[in-house]
């Protein structure tokens, strides 16, 4: 702990690396120092290895060391906006939904999560996976998306998030978090002069992995497929240009391109996996097809 304080303390710009065994105690060893250094103008920045590590310090960690000490902590899980619900896009889905039952039983469901939720953090569904067409759809984009003007901005999960971090000394991040932040033309994070990476030795494998860009063609089909039926984007574009021939003749156009691209996809997978050695026969059947997802990852 004195370690700890004393590195936090001198204002020399230097690293300091510490090994410590499983079960000694080391989470307590570094919140106790940053209870009297960290405030909100200069918080603790706090990375760990994964989100469930990071509910671990808020729920757990933090509640026990504060009832022992008279200078409280005050924490603020922090994650990407993926990972938020946005109130408007949500409204949306609900005015034009998809017809199609696991769509509708999601949107019930976070309807009752929403009279309870008091982040808008979409872990707390508990969901194995997020990646069906409707959370695709009411994921946050982030601030600059919203306008004052929306009914649902003084609600906002992420406008509230800020004015939580604003409040508090210290900031719980994750590995993945931190290290896009050092690709973002503009920061999330506050500058601080504290920051501590716990379970260190796994960010250069998360560095990594975020280091790749990945295109999901398989999700891309799906989204053009859902504009195409009635009702829906292509249909309501197709209304309102009704009156204009040129505007309806190039509409058409863009439409071909975009099947154009589809084809080309699924050209690209069948090439790729005729030459992929395979050890027996496979047969794939049409509906097989659509939901192969062929990822093409870009290194930076």
């Amino acid at each position: 702990m004195n370690t700890v304080f004393r590195h936090f303390a001198e204002n020399e710009e230097k690293n300091l690396l510490i090994e410590a065994s499983t079960g000694m105690g080391k989470t307590i060893g570094y919140l106790l120092p940053a209870a009297f250094l960290a405030t909100p103008e200069n918080p603790l920045i706090i990375s760990t290895v994964s989100i469930l590590l990071q509910h671990q310090l808020i729920d757990q960690d933090i509640p026990l060391l504060n009832r022992l000490i008279d200078q409280p902590l005050y924490a603020t899980v922090v994650k990407s906006k993926s990972h938020y619900i946005d109130l408007q896009r949500f409204k949306a889905t609900l005015e034009s939904p998809v017809q199609q039952k696991q769509y509708a039983l999601y949107q019930m469901g976070i309807l009752v999560w929403l009279t309870q939720t008091t982040t808008g953090d979409l872990d707390e569904l508990n969901l194995i996976r997020l990646d069906h067409l409707l959370f695709q759809e009411i994921t946050h984009r982030g601030i600059n998306y919203l306008s004052e003007k929306q009914p649902f901005y003084q609600e906002d999960f992420l406008w509230h998030l800020q004015q939580r971090m604003a409040q508090s000394n210290i900031l719980i991040i994750n590995h993945a978090f931190l290290a896009q932040e050092t690709q973002r033309s503009q920061p999330l994070l506050p500058e601080s002069r504290y920051l501590l990476i716990d379970e260190a030795h796994h960010l250069p494998e998360t560095m990594e992995k975020v280091s790749q860009n990945y295109l999901d063609t398989s999700a891309f089909q799906r989204k053009v497929q859902q504009f195409h039926e009635d009702e829906q984007l292509f249909d309501q574009i197709e209304a309102m240009l009704k009156n204009d021939t040129e505007s309806l003749r190039l509409f058409s156009l863009y439409q071909e391109e975009l099947q154009a691209i589809i084809d080309g996809q699924e050209d690209l997978f069948f090439e790729w996996f005729t030459d992929w050695p395979l050890q027996e026969e496979v047969i794939l059947q049409v509906e097989q097809r659509q939901n192969l997802s062929l990822t093409v990852v870009k290194k930076h």
